[in-house]
């Protein structure tokens, strides 16, 4: 009687034995998954901080580029007003 519940209670402990390390297992296979995750959101970060960076130094050089176009607009505006002045 003794020896029967003793192997009942070796086989529930294997049985239990086995299903934590079902869990571990999918435990590690998941962690391993979201590591993966996170590393691709972090190329991604990475890669759009680079292009936000870029379209900030394009920006800046758009906004130089248009002050030179008004500054050589305002000369113009002044040549064509003497030669207008002056005929």
């Amino acid at each position: 009687m003794v020896a029967d519940e003793v192997r009942g209670l070796a086989q529930r402990t294997q049985q239990s034995t086995e299903e934590i390390e079902g869990l571990v297992a999918a435990l590690q296979n998941g962690t391993r998954q979201v590591s993966g995750i996170m590393l691709g959101s972090r190329t991604l970060t990475d890669s759009s901080v680079e292009l936000t960076r870029r379209a900030g130094t394009s920006l800046e050089s758009i906004t130089r580029t248009v002050s030179n176009i008004q500054a050589m607009n305002q000369q113009i505006a002044a040549a064509a007003e003497q030669q207008s002045s002056v005929a």
